[in-house]
């Protein structure tokens, strides 16, 4: 894929203060559809009001609020809720906005726009790592990783093609690895420091590295090493560095020139403060008191989700918690998606589900199973693909295409084989709207609830 060649526009803002100052309701609940009548897609809200009439070949409102990415065969765009186009339908790719710009594919081409779809940056590339901060990481044809700031000025890259990277994981700090040399960049500064360790890290704000002995060191915000360390498990969310060794730990507080970022916070919803840890070939937790947890008896500790993690022991896994405690006994060939109060486990090569007591409620029955959301799972079974509710049932009517079934806003976005048209159920299965088609050929959006229609084909006169 060649550059996309755009004209530079500087003084890149926030995406906060963009979204803002544009009038983007990020947070508004998409209570709007697309649907089908006379061979074309509109859109329509669940109140029943028309949107948009029936125009384009496809709509997607897979996008922020407000902007529906449509196509006429030829290329793709966007048009508002309003009807009138954002952007022409001249694109092969238009990726959602992330931080008030986007990525689109035009003639093959990649290249970044703002929400305006204005050309964001003067820098070829063919992928965009856009930040809340206004920085950029532009991914070349040739390679190399560029690091762009809200200016448009390229202040540091790194060429190869054997894994070399810039990465952002802190609001002021980006860490890189290059062909000979690893280091850091302050991202307030600019300032470039480099280091001859073997990879460097930047967790809670604190900066450190592993040397090609595996030995760890601190270094300091304005450059430079500060001390050297035991194996680095953790930084805990209060800056403390949480080290490891002959299964002691220790805790350890970072002087303030060894927090490069003091205003980073990595504890995330779901992320107990319990870490992994490893000693003579098995794993165990340690939480932020320096306290083991959990023992070192496990060939696998999996990450954290929902607040639980897996963990595997002569072939068998089970489930803990944040705390260490088992949710799930070391019992199951395998423990999967841990979701709205559900486990799912494995046994006999078959999954089913447990509830939060560690109950079997639903039975080993299925090839493959997900995750429950919102109270409805996709799961497998004898090479078909179909939706379950909390009891395990299939509710989903089987006219129906079940391997793409869709949730929006509350509701079940289906499609019949081998159509792009849809209608929608809700989360029971029962019909809410639909698009039919009359003995006499009129096309029609019904709303079943409501008992009424939303759009005709044939002009009907105004009541």
């Amino acid at each position: 894929m060649s550059s996309f060649k755009i004209s530079a526009l500087l003084g890149l803002l926030a995406a906060s203060a963009l979204c803002a100052s544009h009038g983007i309701a990020q947070n508004q609940v998409k209570d709007y559809h697309a649907f089908c009548g006379g061979g074309k897609m509109g859109v329509f809200r669940e109140d029943g009001e028309i949107l948009l009439a029936p125009s384009y070949l496809r709509v997607d409102t897979q996008l922020e609020y407000g902007a529906l990415r449509v196509s006429n065969g030829k290329g793709k765009g966007i048009v508002g809720l309003d009807g009138k186009i954002r952007m022409p339908l001249e694109y092969q790719m238009i990726a959602p906005l992330r931080f008030g710009r986007r990525e689109v594919i035009k003639d093959g081409q990649a290249g970044l726009l703002d929400e305006l779809g204005r050309p964001a940056t003067s820098h070829a590339g063919e992928i965009f790592l856009v930040y809340s901060n206004g920085w950029m990481i532009i991914i070349t044809e040739d390679l190399r990783t560029m690091l762009v700031n809200q200016n448009d000025e390229v202040i540091f890259q790194v060429e190869g093609s054997r894994g070399e990277q810039i990465g952002i994981d802190s609001s002021g700090i980006a860490v890189f690895s290059g062909p000979s040399e690893n280091g850091w960049i302050d991202l307030r500064t600019q300032k470039v420091h480099q280091t001859k360790t073997d990879s460097v890290f930047i967790q809670q704000g604190v900066l450190y590295a592993q040397r090609a002995d595996k030995s760890y060191v601190i270094l300091r915000r304005q450059g430079g090493e500060s001390r050297n360390v035991d194996a680095v498990i953790a930084i805990t969310p209060d800056h403390k560095i949480l080290t490891h060794r002959d299964g002691v730990f220790k805790l350890l507080a970072a002087s303030d020139d060894e927090i490069a970022d003091a205003n980073a916070s990595e504890q995330h919803a779901g992320r107990p403060s319990a870490y992994q840890f490893r000693r003579a070939g098995k794993w165990g937790l340690v939480n932020d008191k320096a306290e083991i947890i959990l023992p070192p008896v496990y060939d696998f500790i999996s990450l954290w989700h929902e607040g639980a993690a897996t963990v595997q022991r002569n072939s068998l896994s089970g489930l803990v918690d944040g705390g260490g405690k088992l949710l799930v006994a070391v019992e199951f060939e395998s423990v999967g998606a841990h979701a709205e109060g559900f486990t799912a486990v494995r046994r006999g090569g078959r999954w089913g589900y447990l509830d939060q007591r560690g109950k079997l409620v639903i039975d080993f029955q299925f090839d493959d199973v997900g995750a429950f959301e919102n109270g409805i799972a996709r799961v497998s079974s004898e090479g078909k693909v179909f939706l379950i509710n909390t009891k395990g049932q299939a509710f989903i009517p089987l006219t129906y295409d079940q391997s793409s079934i869709h949730q929006e806003n509350g509701l079940l976005k289906v499609t019949r084989p081998g159509s792009h048209c849809p209608d929608y159920l809700d989360t029971n299965g029962k019909p809410a709207f639909l698009s039919v088609k009359t003995a006499d050929g009129d096309e029609q959006l019904i709303d079943v609830r409501q008992q009424r229609t939303l759009w005709s084909s044939v002009p009907r006169p105004a009541p």
